[in-house]
């Protein structure tokens, strides 16, 4: 294997830290108000579990199982068949995430562009208008 990454302690605790990182985040969007689309800000413990389970509870779910299923495997030895199928493994996953990262990136291009006409409605100057125009 061209880049073969030794077992230490110090690559054990950031492994374990990053999964306890993930686990806690998504804990913390069951708690994590937000805006509604007529601006009011949404405090019931219901509407903001619904709203996380439609929108990033997905994606936050699948990054918790790959970084859980890679710890799991981690132990497997590194020099048998099976090994650098992990390895490999490994490597895919980081650039599936990538590719789902970009993906919901361009989901949201189209709020913002929304977002961006209508605080060009709110503009009065035309040299912003000239900006938002060339932009």
């Amino acid at each position: 294997q061209v880049f073969a990454v030794p077992h230490t302690s110090f690559a054990a605790l950031y492994a374990w830290s990053t999964l306890s990182y993930w686990v806690f985040d998504l804990l913390m969007s069951f708690n994590t108000m937000y805006y509604a689309a007529d601006g009011a800000l949404v405090r019931s413990r219901i509407r903001i579990c619904l709203h996380y389970l439609q929108s990033w509870f997905l994606v936050d779910v699948l990054v918790i199982l790959a970084e859980g299923f890679v710890l799991l495997v981690s132990d497997v030895d590194r020099d048998s068949a099976m090994g650098e199928s992990f390895g490999m493994l490994r490597m895919t996953r980081m650039t599936r995430l990538a590719r789902i990262f970009r993906i919901l990136r361009l989901m949201r291009l189209p709020k913002m562009r929304a977002l961006m006409f209508r605080v060009y409605g709110l503009i009065e100057s035309d040299v912003i208008a000239v900006v938002f125009t060339v932009a």
